[in-house]
């Protein structure tokens, strides 16, 4: 099993009287060996719904969930790294599927 280190969500509440509360989202990072190609994204496609995307600044960003779990990411890729930001704590199983594409597609190593 891959240890994510602290990949996932954090309830943040703050205030005088705990009134305020955020969520804050940690990532896990995949460095990349060459720039993404289109077997990276095929591969994403092949086994994770894309429910939004957006592209800025040469970033790509996107919204998924995988078609088994039913887990959502946000992910961001960019020219040598990927950051992958579970929307939940229980993101092992989808996080290890996500990993292998990137590994399959992109090369590269996990860096937490």
């Amino acid at each position: 099993m891959t240890d994510f280190g602290n990949a996932g969500i954090e309830e943040q509440v703050y205030g005088k009287s705990g009134q305020f509360r955020r969520v804050l989202q940690r990532p896990w990072t995949i460095q990349l060996c060459h720039e993404p190609t289109i077997s990276l994204y095929v591969g994403i496609c092949r086994n994770f719904t894309v429910i939004e995307e957006l592209t800025t600044g040469g970033v790509n960003r996107a919204r998924i969930v995988d078609d088994k779990t039913g887990q959502l990411f946000d992910i961001e890729i960019w020219a040598d790294k990927i950051n992958v930001y579970p929307t939940t704590n229980e993101h092992q199983e989808s996080s290890e599927r996500l990993l292998k594409i990137f590994k399959r597609h992109g090369g590269g190593r996990l860096v937490i």
